[in-house]
């Protein structure tokens, strides 16, 4: 085998290496991008060119629209060391020359780098540069001691400028390694523990957010349940009164602010009454609620029922949460259901007293995974009322969780995100509440 074709043949061996080490899902060694230990020795031993090819299959695993600036990277890193090493200069002094230029700009325009930075502002920007810049460098050092320890095996007998060493240049290295790298493992190391300190504070943060939430949550569907239930058993007394049943849902409604509407419905779903009024020309007149999964429940159980969010039938077609309980007539019969339909935007206003965290995004969703409320946040794709989030990574991650905090990877960017999650014990109906500024 000539020298071309062993250089070609180490160059993809480090470039396999380093893609596959970049893709082990194991988080603290993937904060060192760690198949730059492969590929940074070749673009120091072999050239740009090589180093370029070696790059590129690391640079591989990261390929990431959302975040397109770390395999660029990741392959530029590798062309400026070996362009440093060519013309024999300081490989440390040149890697934190390019990492400082990268980080001025991180801090100038972090979501040039990708949408998975948005967050990314102003002192938390320079706190994630310069932890990143320290442990980056770690692979930088681990890399010069591999070009130390195999340089003469590799590459002995060749005499092309890109080989050539001195004894005297091959002991600064040495001295400088021995120097730098204690000092850099210790001061990753602090920086690590202490991102896992803020790992746990935030944590607890969210948890007690959701908690929070979900406890409130709860208590507010209680009540407001137990206002409809005072409602239909009121509505048994006017039974067959029109004019009184109407004024008795206006003093309702006028009590009960947090409900856009209160309505009868006979027992099979038709239409009573309603404040505010419909037109006639309305579904909710014509069609009335006969066909709901609630109206059927609460007439089946005879229990009050807290529907699912679904889009109302009032001339307004939004999305409502209605509440029902039945009642029965003089005879005890069924007769129909009251039904008081919650605000969304105001029952949002009530939690908002709650969410001890102001930095978090809050969703809220039902039974089915649809969304009933949402606070949204910068890097978290935006969820809307009744968007379906079954198949979404925040859900699919409570299901395979078996703490209330776990981590999934974003959708939008594929970073990994942090999110505790709380059941209310009233619905089957799940609170998630995640950080919108970056914990690392």
């Amino acid at each position: 085998m000539n020298l071309r074709s062993r250089r070609l043949a180490l160059t993809l061996i480090a470039a396999g290496a380093s893609l596959l080490l970049n893709l082990v899902p194991y988080g603290p060694l993937a904060t060192f991008d760690p198949g730059r230990i492969f590929s940074l020795p070749v673009a120091i031993l072999l050239g740009p060119w090589y180093g370029l090819l070696a790059a590129l299959g690391g640079a591989a695993a990261y390929l990431n629209p959302d975040e397109p600036s770390k395999s660029i990277l990741y392959v530029l890193e590798a062309l400026a060391l070996a362009f440093a090493a060519r013309r024999g200069r300081s490989l440390v002094l040149a890697a934190v020359l390019f990492w400082v230029v990268v980080d001025i700009a991180f801090i100038a325009s972090p979501v040039s780098f990708g949408s998975a930075f948005a967050a990314y502002q102003g002192p938390l920007a320079l706190t994630y540069t310069l932890q990143r810049t320290l442990t980056l460098m770690v692979a930088v050092l681990v890399a010069k001691l591999i070009v130390l320890a195999v340089r003469r095996h590799l590459v002995h007998g060749e005499s092309d400028g890109t080989t050539q060493h001195s004894l005297g240049k091959d002991s600064y290295d040495s001295f400088e390694l021995v120097a730098l790298l204690p000092v850099l493992l210790l001061a990753v190391g602090t920086s690590q523990a202490l991102a896992a300190r803020q790992q746990l504070d935030a944590s607890r943060d969210l948890t007690e957010t959701a908690t929070s939430i979900r406890d409130h949550l709860d208590q507010y569907l209680l009540s407001h349940t137990q206002a409809v239930s005072t409602l239909a058993e009121s509505l048994k007394l006017f039974d067959n009164d029109p004019e009184q049943r109407h004024e008795l849902l206006e003093r309702f409604a006028a009590t009960y602010d947090q409900f856009s509407s209160v309505s009868a419905f006979d027992e099979f779903g038709r239409y009573l009454d309603v404040v505010p009024t419909e037109p006639s020309e309305s579904l909710l007149r014509r069609n009335g609620v006969g066909d709901r999964e609630f109206f059927q429940t609460a007439m089946l159980t005879g229990q009050p029922t807290v529907a699912d969010v679904l889009m109302a039938r009032s001339i307004l077609r939004r999305e409502v949460l209605p509440i029902a309980a039945p009642f029965s007539d003089a005879n005890g019969r069924p007769a129909g259901v009251g039904i008081g339909v919650l605000d969304l935007p105001r029952m949002a206003q009530f939690l908002e007293r709650y969410q001890s965290t102001a930095n978090a995004a809050v969703t809220i969703i039902d039974r089915h995974s649809r969304v009933i409320s949402t606070r949204p946040g910068p890097g978290i794709g935006a969820r809307t009322v009744l968007a379906d989030l079954s198949t979404d990574p925040l859900v699919r991650g409570s299901a395979a969780a078996r703490e209330t905090v776990y981590q999934y990877e974003g959708a939008n960017d594929g970073g990994i995100r942090m999110v505790a999650v709380a059941t209310l014990r009233s619905a089957k109906w799940q609170v998630f509440v995640e950080p919108t500024s970056p914990h690392f």
